[in-house]
């Protein structure tokens, strides 16, 4: 028992000295100042307050995203899909596989589950005729 004591001991003596050369290492890496800035940063502030409802405004107006949704007159979600398609006309938007075959495969509890073989994946790029589908 007192062997067991005395390792006990000794294996938290060696956690102590690990943690008090650890801990500057941790701090250079990690920064958790930065942490609590971005944590206590105001994001927004609100505009308009009444009983039924809260507006809020966003602090910062700066990025690429939001002017240029801004030049195009984005307002409402149709628009903001109508938006997101043209912007990102080039780049692939769904993919879809083909189901070659399926196996019934049996689990040593009893269960059975099915497992799908696939095909080769083929992506839809974005286009507004064929996409208007997907956003009503």
């Amino acid at each position: 028992m007192a062997f067991m004591d005395a390792l006990l001991t000794l294996l938290r003596g060696f956690l102590v000295v690990w943690d008090l050369l650890t801990w500057p290492v941790y701090q250079m890496i990690y920064k958790p100042w930065d942490t609590l800035a971005n944590r206590k940063k105001q994001r927004a502030t609100a505009i308009k307050k009444t009983a039924d409802e809260i507006c809020f405004e966003s602090e910062e107006k700066e990025s690429e995203l939001y002017e240029d949704m801004e030049r195009n007159k984005v307002d409402t979600m149709s628009s903001v899909w109508k938006w997101s398609v043209n912007r990102y006309a080039q780049k692939d938007l769904l993919g879809t596989r083909d189901v070659l075959r399926e196996e019934d495969e049996v689990q040593p509890n009893g269960k059975i589950f099915k497992k799908l073989h696939l095909g080769k994946l083929i992506h839809v790029k974005h286009n507004y005729n064929a996409s208007t589908s997907y956003s009503y």
